[in-house]
């Protein structure tokens, strides 16, 4: 159904690997013509594309708070991962940039962030929340060595979960495993230690 809609939209069928991959001009920008791709590193295996526009790259350079997460099964077959990066803008928590990323080792990490840098002299988030990713965890830190880390509280959830699972306690912590998530919304003189 997706390819029929493609094919009728003239849209260019989807590349099959990162070396060969050509980008048409009309997809590099927004349908107002601003740009859109603000970074292609080039044809290669380790390739790594950065979307976002001039206004969002200005909001991000402004937002104190970032918060980053990687999502998979949703990007291109090429890529390994959309990787976003979202801050607060106006109160609200607004994505900013989408990059599509070959892998997750702290060498793509570096080069996502350091062109961000470029892109957008003066980036200094004061913190950023994501989940327990180590390699992006160490590549934030190095970067931006003033940054205060903050873990994921629905991704420490889900991997107490995994664990209790792998360690075939399910049936003796289910249901505590079930409440974990609400502590985040007690009053601290309400848990009891």
């Amino acid at each position: 159904m997706i390819q029929r809609e493609r094919g009728r939209n003239c849209l260019p069928p989807l590349p099959q690997d990162l070396e060969t991959m050509d980008i048409p001009q009309e997809m590099k920008a927004l349908t107002d013509g601003m740009p859109f791709l603000q970074f292609d590193s080039g044809p290669g295996a380790d390739r790594i594309l950065i979307f976002s526009t001039h206004d969002s790259l200005a909001v991000l350079v402004n937002s104190d708070q970032w918060f980053a997460d990687g999502a998979f099964r949703v990007e291109p077959p090429i890529f390994h991962q959309l990787y976003t990066i979202h801050g607060i803008h106006l109160g609200f928590n607004v994505p900013l940039v989408y990059t599509l990323l070959p892998n997750k080792t702290q060498r793509t990490y570096t080069r996502l962030l350091q062109e961000l840098k470029n892109l957008s002299p003066g980036i200094q988030p004061q913190s950023v929340l994501t989940d327990y990713e180590m390699a992006a965890i160490k590549r934030f830190e190095a970067e931006f060595p003033n940054v205060k880390m903050i873990g994921c509280y629905y991704h420490l959830t889900q991997s107490v979960w995994r664990q209790v699972q792998c360690l075939g306690l399910t049936q003796n912590f289910a249901k505590i495993c079930q409440m974990l998530p609400c502590l985040a919304f007690l009053l601290q003189r309400m848990v009891i230690e």
